[in-house]
C-alpha cells in the first residue's frame, strides 16, 4: 500500500470488494460505511473512492463526467474486483 502511496497519480480504477480490508469507506476515508460483505463493492481511482455498489444499488459519491461514470458502474456491475 506504500508502495501505491507514492506512485504516481495516473487514473486507473480499482474496484475491492466490501469484505476486502482495502474497503476503508466511512472507516478512514469520508463516506457512509460500506458493509463488509462479500456481494458489496467500492470503486477508487488515485485512492479516492468515487461509488459504492450495495444490495445491488450503485452509490456516486459525487457527481462525475459521463464516460467515467459509466466506467465506474461497470466496473463495479461486473464483478472485475479483487478477490478478498
Amino acid at each position: 500500500m506504500r508502495e501505491v502511496r507514492r506512485s504516481e497519480r495516473n487514473g486507473d480504477l480499482v474496484c475491492v470488494s466490501g469484505a476486502d480490508p482495502l474497503n476503508l469507506v466511512g472507516i478512514v476515508l469520508p463516506g457512509a460505511k460500506l458493509a463488509a460483505l462479500a456481494g458489496n463493492r467500492v470503486a477508487y481511482r488515485d485512492g479516492v473512492p468515487l461509488a459504492t455498489l450495495a444490495g445491488g444499488t450503485v452509490r456516486v459519491t459525487e457527481p462525475l463526467e459521463p464516460r467515467l461514470d459509466w466506467e465506474v458502474r461497470n466496473l463495479l456491475s461486473v464483478a472485475m474486483c479483487r478477490p478478498s
